[in-house]
């Protein structure tokens, strides 16, 4: 990895599929590599609604977010100032899964706040990078399937990585945007060690 790039693992929890008429609910992000680089932040929904569909999928109730969160603009400038101290002048990369979802989503609402920013126009997307690893089709490939096919074929790197998730844990996005980095690393390392041969 270049020395002159940070890159950052993002996860968007929000309250449905359309940030216009949406909240966003939660934004985790971390440093792929440095994981202790991290920052989570929560959003009060309100006035944007909600929809049951989404908070089933976040396994947590709305009412975390109504006391927990923070107003829109306040957690989106906390967010970019944040990137902007870590990044420490360096070129900034966005990664995560279902990252057209994510990046649309946190980027319209950075432009709903008017907010000042550096971000880069792109992100990439690592489930598209592992069905390359991999040969997949894209329609068949997530998390789940990648982590398959690492503990199939290169265990080691699932340990090294540890890409485990507890499904009975409640869901966050700074636990997803951890593990979406961890993600990141071990299809890298699996693809060098198959370029090798």
């Amino acid at each position: 990895m270049e020395t002159n790039v940070c890159r950052f693992s993002i996860d968007v929890e929000a309250g449905g599929d359309n940030p216009h008429d949406r909240a966003l609910l939660e934004i985790g992000i971390s440093v792929v590599g440095d994981e202790e680089k991290c920052l989570e932040v929560l959003f009060k929904p309100d006035p944007l609604s909600y929809d049951r569909h989404a908070l089933l999928a976040i396994r947590r109730p709305i009412q975390e977010f109504i006391d927990r969160g923070v107003p829109l603009v306040l957690g989106i400038n906390q967010l970019l100032d944040w990137v902007d101290a870590t990044s420490s002048g360096r070129r900034v990369e966005f990664v995560g899964l279902n990252m057209p979802y994510d990046w649309m989503f946190f980027k319209i609402c950075v432009a709903k706040v008017d907010a000042v920013h550096t971000l880069p126009h792109k992100a990439y997307d690592i489930a598209s990078y592992g069905a390359g690893v991999f040969g997949l089709s894209l329609s068949s490939t997530g998390d789940a399937r990648l982590r398959e096919l690492l503990v199939t074929h290169a265990p080691d790197l699932v340990e090294k990585h540890l890409l485990y998730k507890d499904k009975e844990r409640r869901h966050t996005g700074l636990d997803d945007a951890k593990y979406q980095g961890r993600l990141l690393l071990a299809l890298e390392d699996y693809a060098i060690r198959v370029t090798a041969r």
